[in-house]
C-alpha cells in the first residue's frame, strides 16, 4: 500500500505561503494542503498556480476556509469560494468542516444538502472533517456535537483529524474502524488530552507532533495498513507547540524542519513496518 502523504500549510501557518513551499520542497514533500485563511495568498488561485510550477509541488487538497475568514463574511459565500478555488487549481480534494462557530445549524443544514455541496464541487471530492469537542461554560454542554458516531456516520465522506478525536478523548482506532468504508482522507497529528485551563471541559486541539504525544498513532497507522486504506494522509501540525509553553527559544527554520521530517518519518516507518 502506498499512501501519499501530505504537508497542510496549518503545520507553518505563521509563515507566508511562498516560504511554506519552500519548506516542503527541503523535506521531500510532493503535494500539498492548502489551508485558505485570512491571507490574500491563500485565496488567490494564480498565484498559487504561480508556486506550484515554480516550487514544482502540487496542491491536491483544499481546506474551505472558516469563520475567521472575515472579508468572506457568511459560512454559504466561504463554502461557494472556497469550492471555486479548489476547481480552478485542480485539487483533488476539498475538506469541509462539519461545524461552524459562527452558526450552530449549520451542520444540519450540512448534512441535508452534502449530495449538493458535493456535486457542485465535481470533479474535486468533498470531505466533512470531524469536529473538536466544545463545551458551553454556562450548561456544561456540548455545543458542537458533530465528532460524535451519530452526527458523523450521517456525512457520505469523511476526513478524519486524530487531534480532533484527541479532544473528545476518543480511541483514534476505533472511530476509524466505525466509519471506515467513509473515510477517504485523514489529517494526522498528535494530542496530550491536555485540558485548556481557560475553558473549562475542553480539551486543547494541539495537533502535535506525531509521538509526543497520548494518542495510540503507532497502532492506528497499523490499523490503517491493515485496513488497506489507500487515501491521503495529511499532517497538520500547530506550529507553536514546536518548543514548550514559557520557552524564551526561537521557533527557528531548523527546528521546523526537524519537526515536520520527524513527523514525515513517523508516518512512513509505521505504515511500512
Amino acid at each position: 500500500m502506498q499512501n501519499q502523504i501530505i504537508l497542510s500549510t496549518g503545520s507553518c501557518h505563521k509563515y507566508g505561503l511562498y516560504r511554506f513551499f519552500e519548506v516542503a520542497k527541503k523535506v521531500g514533500f510532493k503535494d500539498i494542503e492548502l489551508i485558505i485563511d485570512e491571507s490574500f495568498d491563500s485565496q488567490e488561485p494564480d498565484y498559487i498556480i504561480s508556486l506550484e510550477r515554480k516550487f514544482k509541488l502540487k496542491v491536491v487538497a483544499v481546506h474551505s476556509a472558516m469563520e475567521f475568514v472575515e472579508n468572506w463574511s457568511d459560512w454559504k459565500t466561504r463554502l461557494k469560494n472556497s469550492t471555486k478555488l479548489a476547481k480552478v487549481i485542480k485539487a483533488k480534494f476539498l475538506i469541509v468542516h462539519s461545524w461552524d462557530h459562527s452558526d450552530l445549524n449549520y451542520t444540519a443544514w450540512l448534512i441535508q444538502n452534502q449530495k449538493k455541496v458535493m456535486n457542485q464541487a465535481k470533479p474535486v471530492t468533498v470531505v466533512f472533517e470531524n469536529a473538536t469537542k466544545r463545551i458551553d461554560a454556562k450548561t456544561g454542554v456540548s455545543i458542537n456535537p458533530s465528532y460524535h458516531f451519530d452526527v458523523m456516520k450521517e456525512f457520505k465522506s469523511i476526513n478524519l483529524d486524530t487531534s480532533h478525536i484527541g479532544t473528545a478523548e476518543m480511541d483514534p482506532i476505533e472511530y476509524f474502524e466505525k466509519l471506515k468504508d467513509k473515510i477517504k482522507y485523514i489529517h494526522f497529528s498528535d494530542s496530550d488530552i491536555r485540558e485548556n485551563p481557560e475553558k473549562k471541559g475542553n480539551i486543547i486541539d494541539s495537533h502535535l507532533v506525531p509521538g509526543e504525544g497520548k494518542l495510540p498513532l503507532k497502532k492506528f497507522l497499523k490499523k490503517l495498513k491493515e485496513t488497506k486504506y489507500s487515501g491521503p494522509i495529511s499532517i497538520e501540525l500547530w506550529c507553536d507547540t514546536f518548543i514548550s509553553l514559557g520557552s524564551k527559544k526561537r521557533i527557528s527554520e531548523k527546528l521546523v524542519l526537524s519537526k515536520l521530517i520527524k513527523a514525515k518519518r513517523f508516518i512512513e516507518r509505521y505504515l511500512s513496518s
